[in-house]
């Protein structure tokens, strides 16, 4: 009998091996989709309703941030980058970018950083803080609604192909990888994962 189950058991993990390496394949860009396509209607509707959108909270602080002068410099960031729903349309789409001082990709967040501490002489604002955030949502708001675009530069491609090395690669305790547990269940549907929009 415990044999038996041992096989069972062993045909299962055998049969979570083999789904699981299918769920990973790369989803084909003309089915790529946003994730709002997904959400019930009520979640889309509290998207499509800014004043029932808690995220836009983020963006009213961060159009505020946008015009505040700071650091030794003296600036805003519009003082540089004038009226964001002109300077800004697409910006966030784009990210990550590589960074050729830096010689590796940044994300919007950190290039808001860059400019802080290259352009305002301003202290970086702390990962995920309040501020941060809400100039990014502000930043990311000015993209509302474009497809996002990032990661077709050449120079790129060593980094995406190491992180989708990291992503497809099993550990943990029950070995298994990240694009296991975030593909599944095994439909396009829920594959859907790399690509979105801002909505």
């Amino acid at each position: 009998m415990r044999t038996a189950v041992a096989i069972a058991i062993a045909a299962l993990l055998v049969a979570a091996a083999i789904a699981s390496s299918l769920c990973a394949a790369e989803i084909p860009q003309g089915e790529r989709r946003s994730g709002y396509s997904f959400m019930a209607p009520d979640s889309q509707a509290i998207q499509n309703d800014d004043t029932a959108n808690p995220g836009m909270l983020w963006v009213l602080d961060g159009e505020v941030l946008w015009n505040n002068k700071a650091g030794a410099a003296g600036k805003a960031c519009a003082d540089c980058h004038n009226d964001a729903s002109t300077s800004m349309k697409g910006v966030a789409a784009r990210y990550p970018v590589l960074d050729k001082t830096l010689g590796r990709p940044v994300d919007l967040q950190q290039r808001i950083n860059l400019c802080r501490a290259d352009h305002q002489q301003a202290t970086p604002l702390p990962y995920e803080s309040h501020d941060l955030l809400a100039l990014t949502a502000y930043v990311a708001e000015q993209s509302r609604g474009m497809p996002i675009e990032a990661g077709t530069e050449p120079e790129l491609e060593p980094f995406v192909a190491k992180g989708r090395e990291l992503f497809m690669q099993r550990q943990g305790p029950c070995a298994a990888a990240s694009a296991a547990s975030a593909l599944k269940p095994m439909t396009t549907a829920h594959r859907n994962w790399s690509s979105w929009s801002f909505i």
